[in-house]
């Protein structure tokens, strides 16, 4: 005995016009919008204290800053990293909670630059519609003094 499972028609005009993302549950995956390198990384305070941080797939912030003075179109790019100790403070002397012995305080968001100025309108404009861009480091160097980061901008539907 053989059975075959035929769909309604509702449900095959919502796979048909929409696809698979167009049932609740099931989402596209991201839209690349771009890839770039980071601006303004030699401008960022520690920022080579947390560079151990900084690995590949480490999922980043989108923020539009709309009041820079430098670049309407300013977006900020970000990540939640472990605090730092103090500055001049002994490595790993982080304070730590007195109950369970491990860091007490959060992770917090790190401000790493920016996106270039000529790549960075059309992000800032899909943020000023308040649509869902995330970013995901994919390589970090250091050239110099200079620690440059590559990053993907990501659309999520």
């Amino acid at each position: 005995m053989s059975v075959v499972l035929v769909p309604t028609t509702g449900l095959f005009e919502l796979l048909h016009n929409h696809g698979p993302a167009g049932l609740p549950g099931l989402a596209r995956p991201p839209l690349t919008l771009l890839e770039c390198l980071v601006a303004g990384t030699s401008f960022r305070h520690r920022l080579a204290e947390y560079e151990p941080c900084l690995n590949p797939g480490l999922p980043l912030r989108l923020h539009r800053e709309p009041a820079n003075a430098h670049d309407e179109w300013a977006v900020t790019v970000s990540a939640l990293l472990p605090p730092l100790p103090p500055a001049g403070a002994a490595p790993n002397t982080a304070p730590t909670s007195s109950t369970t012995g491990t860091a007490a305080l959060p992770a917090a968001e790190v401000l790493l630059g920016y996106l270039p100025r000529q790549k960075n309108e059309v992000i800032a404009r899909l943020l000023d519609a308040g649509k869902n861009l995330t970013g995901s480091l994919l390589e970090k160097e250091w050239e110099g003094g200079w620690l440059r980061l590559q990053v993907r901008v990501l659309l999520h539907e």
